[in-house]
């Protein structure tokens, strides 16, 4: 991603390669089939464009934060939380970093509603998924800081059209990621390669038409606890990397951080304007839940 200090996609020098690429979801194909039981069961999408009406009680499901300072917890969670309507959600985060979007949702109430790694949780509704968790404004679950998700109704035609009917053919373009060890450290310095479709400036209110990459350098811990010290609090299982005009940006959330060919990061959060002088952005540091990760596919 390159910011708009750097000028457009045609100029000489540009930061960033171009990746004629269009789409903006994943879609996850097993290795087996699932074995449906009492607890494990399909969820059901909604019709292309259905709306979702305010009120609605809606249930988020995660391992999320439970305060604005813990990490993941341990058990799964849920909880009961009604959904804004778009004219509301757009007024309470006016004067906010981020944008609300024609393709967000909005649901939570004061103490109830998603947290720190909820992200890519499931919002239901009857049965349904109508949101997939996307971002916190001020602090989690506050009274006018509702929960923004991606609304799956807005996606349901693309998902229809690029669902896969057979497995992936690998080529060239189309490989395998490979994982770090567990406990695997990057060291400070290190150039890892960030993916995504996000924003490529802050007051931008939506994602670009291609897929872009743009190489960063990766942060120790020490440095970049120190750099948000009055920010956020940073977890030990974040990895942090960025440089000025360099970075994530809205939209982001979820991408890879590859560096030597192992995706060692996922896309978390970062302090607005986007890439911003001596505020790196935070990922997932994967390589803290390669031990989970192992516990719970099958290699088969």
């Amino acid at each position: 991603m390159k910011f708009t200090d750097y000028g457009d996609d045609d100029d000489d020098g540009a930061d960033v390669e171009t990746l004629h690429v269009v789409v903006f979801l994943t879609i996850h194909q097993l290795t087996q089939p699932l074995t449906f039981s009492s607890t494990i069961q399909p969820v059901s999408l909604p019709a292309p464009g259905q709306q979702t009406a305010a009120g609605t009680i809606a249930t988020v499901v995660g391992w999320g934060s439970v305060d604005y300072t813990t990490v993941v917890v341990s058990d799964l969670h849920k909880v009961d939380v009604p959904v804004w309507s778009d004219e509301d959600c757009q007024a309470t985060y006016d004067y906010y970093v981020y944008s609300v979007r024609e393709n967000n949702i909005c649901a939570g109430e004061e103490g109830k509603g998603k947290c720190g790694l909820d992200s890519g949780d499931p919002l239901l509704v009857n049965g349904q998924l109508v949101g997939i968790a996307s971002w916190d404004g001020y602090e989690c679950a506050t009274a006018d800081s509702p929960g923004v998700y991606t609304e799956v109704s807005y996606f349901v035609d693309w998902i229809n059209q690029n669902a896969l009917k057979q497995p992936l053919t690998f080529n060239s373009k189309i490989q395998a990621i490979t994982l770090p060890a567990s406990q695997q450290q990057t060291t400070a310095g290190t150039t890892a390669t960030l993916v995504g479709w996000g924003a490529t400036e802050t007051s931008s209110s939506s994602t670009v038409d291609k897929l872009r990459k743009v190489d960063i350098p990766v942060w120790s811990d020490e440095d970049c606890k120190a750099a948000y010290e009055n920010y956020r609090v940073l977890r030990e299982n974040n990895i942090c990397a960025g440089t000025t005009g360099k970075g994530q940006c809205n939209g982001d959330s979820g991408g890879p951080l590859i560096a030597n060919g192992q995706q060692i990061g996922i896309v978390s959060w970062s302090e607005k304007p986007c890439a911003s002088e001596g505020l790196p952005g935070v990922f997932t540091e994967v390589s803290y839940f390669i031990d989970w990760i192992s516990e719970h596919i099958s290699t088969k």
